[in-house]
C-alpha cells in the first residue's frame, strides 16, 4: 500500500527569534535616529553660533568706521582749532567733539557721540551729521540728531534683542589693561597698550589734555590723537550659552586741535 507524506508542514521564527529580531532593529533604529538628531543639532547651534558671530562682526566693523572719521572737516579755509565738527561747547548748545557719555573727561562708558562733515560741505554741521551708539535695554542705538546720550529722543535702535541680546558695550579713550580711573571693576580681556595722547599739554591722564585748564585766550594749543577701544559683548536671545566678546582699537583719524 503506497504511503503518502504530509507536504503541509513549514518551518518559521520561533517566538524568541522573532522578539531577538524585534529588539535588533529597535537597537539599529534608534543608533540611527539618534545619529541624525545629533548631526541636526550640532548644524542648527553652528549656524546660530555663525549668525552671531557675523553679526556682532558687521556691527563692530560699523562702529569702527564710523568712529574712525570723527572731526573729519572741510578746513580749505578755517584753522584746525575753530573745527565746527571738533567743538567742546557746553550747556544748552552741545558739543560736536568726540565724548564719552557726554563728557570730554570720561575715559569710559557705554555711549559715544561726535561728528564729522558727511557731505564734505564745510561750514557748520549739519542736521544728519550728528552720530554716536549707545548701549540701551540691551541693545545698540544709533544717534540720528544733536541730542545727548540720555536723551529719550534722536536714537534709534541698530539691533533687536529678540535676535541679539547686546551684554555689555564699552568705549575707552584710556587703552591701558589697568584698571580705568572712573570704573575700578572693569578690565579688559584683551590687551591694548596704546591710548589716546595729549601734546603740548600738562596732563598727566592723557585723555583731556590738561590737569588744569589754560586761561582763555592766553593762546595756548593742544592736539589730542584719540584711541578708542571698543569693547562688545553679545549672546543670542534666548541661548546665552552662545556668547561672544569682541574688541577692537580704532584711530581717529582727524586730531583734536584746540586754542585757549
Amino acid at each position: 500500500m503506497l504511503m503518502m507524506r504530509n507536504c503541509n508542514s513549514s518551518k518559521g521564527f520561533t517566538l524568541i527569534e522573532l522578539l531577538i529580531s524585534i529588539s535588533l532593529g529597535i537597537v539599529a533604529v534608534s543608533a540611527i535616529m539618534f545619529f541624525y538628531l545629533s548631526t541636526i543639532t550640532s548644524s542648527y547651534t553652528t549656524l546660530k553660533n555663525s549668525k552671531l558671530n557675523q553679526e556682532t562682526a558687521s556691527l563692530l566693523s560699523i562702529m569702527v568706521n564710523d568712529i574712525r572719521r570723527a572731526g573729519f572737516g572741510n578746513l580749505s579755509s578755517t584753522s584746525p582749532y575753530q573745527n565746527a565738527f571738533s567743538d567742546e561747547s557746553t550747556g544748552t548748545v552741545l558739543g560736536t567733539v568726540l565724548q564719552i557719555n557726554d563728557d570730554k573727561s570720561t575715559v569710559l562708558g557705554s555711549c559715544i557721540t561726535f561728528a564729522y562733515d558727511l557731505n564734505v560741505s564745510g561750514g557748520l554741521p549739519e542736521s544728519n551729521e550728528y552720530f554716536g551708539y549707545r548701549l540701551k535695554d540691551n541693545q545698540i542705538e544709533m544717534r540720528t540728531a544733536n541730542v545727548s546720550c540720555n536723551s529719550a529722543t534722536g536714537w534709534e535702535p541698530l539691533t533687536d534683542s529678540n535676535v541679539i541680546k547686546i551684554v555689555e558695550l564699552n568705549f575707552d579713550l584710556d587703552g591701558d589693561d589697568d584698571v580705568p580711573p572712573n570704573n575700578p571693576s572693569y578690565s579688559y580681556k584683551g590687551s591694548f597698550e596704546r591710548k589716546s595722547e595729549c601734546f603740548n599739554s600738562d596732563d598727566l591722564t592723557n585723555f583731556d589734555c590738561f590737569n588744569s585748564e589754560p586761561a582763555s585766550g592766553s593762546g595756548h594749543v593742544t592736539i589730542e590723537s584719540r584711541y578708542v577701544i571698543i569693547s562688545l559683548q553679545a549672546e543670542l536671545a534666548g541661548d546665552s550659552e552662545l556668547a561672544i566678546q569682541l574688541e577692537r582699537g580704532v584711530i581717529v583719524k582727524n586730531h583734536h586741535v584746540k586754542e585757549w
